[in-house]
């Protein structure tokens, strides 16, 4: 069984690289970021992804690119999803996430073309 953090990490770096790749991140920069943008896809995927390599091919090329498009955002967006605030307003300016662009499914920020892909594999039905 190889879940989806260690498919990437393992396979000779292949797929890891591939998504770093397409994310425009290099190799070693942030690792906790990776396993969180896995553990965020599992989440959303009800740890459906215990074998990776099971996944139709479909499947597998979906999940890595969501997987860079989502390790972007992450690294893009780090200060903001790190905060407790949920907004900020001083001096009549104020900041939030645009609702229609960002979603909060399950307690994981994902920006919603990124859910989209996802949604596109099957594996965020919950009725399956």
């Amino acid at each position: 069984m190889t879940d989806l953090y260690t498919a990437l990490i393992s396979n000779d770096n292949a797929l890891l690289n591939e998504v770093l790749a397409d994310a425009g991140v290099t190799l070693g920069e942030d690792d906790a970021t990776i396993r969180s943008v896995c553990e965020d896809v599992n989440t959303l995927t009800f740890n459906r992804i215990t074998d990776y390599f099971a996944l139709t091919k479909f499947q597998r090329d979906t999940l890595l690119r969501v997987c860079s498009r989502f390790l972007r955002f992450k690294i893009d967006n780090a200060e903001l999803l790190d905060s407790a605030l949920r907004s900020y307003g001083i001096n009549g300016v104020s900041m939030s996430f645009d609702d229609a662009a960002v979603k909060r499914i399950g307690g994981v920020i994902v920006p919603g073309d990124v859910y989209a892909l996802l949604r596109q594999t099957g594996l965020t039905c919950l009725r399956i």
